[in-house]
């Protein structure tokens, strides 16, 4: 029940967010998960409460997006044997010859003393860039459980929506689970 009520606060603020009020029905809400399933029971709660004729339940795989890790490094956060392959590190960043191993990355390419670059806490942050097709924006909850993207409305709202009011891509700083996706009906 508690993924219930974060998945319809969430639609209710990403909603409020791009100018779709709740009384605007709209065509459907599709909940991206790997457990997308135990919300079934929930569905006409979740489209009651959203305003949407159909809640569509997927699996990650059949969703359709691409989800990107993003690494920012802190050098000033390196310890001195680190900071003299800072471009090194930049370098394999921008190149994406790292990986992430619970929560540290790995630079297998950058040797320091033979042995890989490993940095942990505050040298770094990670962030995940949701790839949306155009006329959808995607958000994350605080807990990183749920992606939202809301498709574009129909012309007739189109027509009434400010510039700029739809975005391809959000940066997010945690990694998604679940995924919906409002449409507007014509």
């Amino acid at each position: 029940m508690d993924m219930v009520r974060e998945v319809v606060s969430a639609a209710h603020s990403l909603r409020k967010t791009h100018g779709l009020r709740v009384r605007q029905p709209l065509q459907s809400l599709t909940v991206v998960d790997d457990g997308s399933q135990k919300l079934a029971d929930f569905s006409d709660l979740i489209a009651g409460e959203v305003n949407v004729k159909q809640v569509v339940l997927q699996v990650s795989k059949e969703s359709g997006l691409q989800l990107q890790r993003q690494l920012k490094l802190n050098p000033k956060a390196f310890a001195p044997e680190i900071r003299k392959a800072t471009s090194q590190l930049f370098k394999a960043q921008k190149t994406g010859q790292w990986h992430e191993e619970g929560e540290t990355v790995v630079f297998p390419e950058v040797l320091i003393a033979g042995k890989p670059v490993t940095l942990s806490g505050d040298q770094f942050s990670l962030s995940t860039t949701v790839e949306v097709e155009a006329g959808q924006v995607a958000t994350v909850l605080g807990d990183g459980a749920v992606v939202l993207s809301v498709s574009k409305s129909t012309p007739s709202r189109e027509r009434k929506a400010k510039p700029g009011t739809w975005y391809p891509l959000f940066k997010v700083s945690v990694k998604p689970r679940i995924c919906m996706f409002l449409t507007v009906s014509s």
